[in-house]
């Protein structure tokens, strides 16, 4: 499961959405390229600014 966070653009224009990507009983934490990940219909990865 990924939860997403929030989003930040870069000087290039591009979107980077801040996540957290469950396995089991483990997490971890780290920033992806909205390009990446599957559109929420904003263009982000997730909906919220940071």
């Amino acid at each position: 499961m990924i939860d997403y966070h929030c989003y930040v653009t870069n000087s290039y224009g591009n979107t980077w959405t801040y996540v957290r990507v469950q396995t089991g009983t483990l997490s971890d934490y780290g920033w992806i390229y909205d390009g990446n990940l599957p559109s929420n219909g904003s263009g982000h990865g997730s909906p919220v600014h940071c």
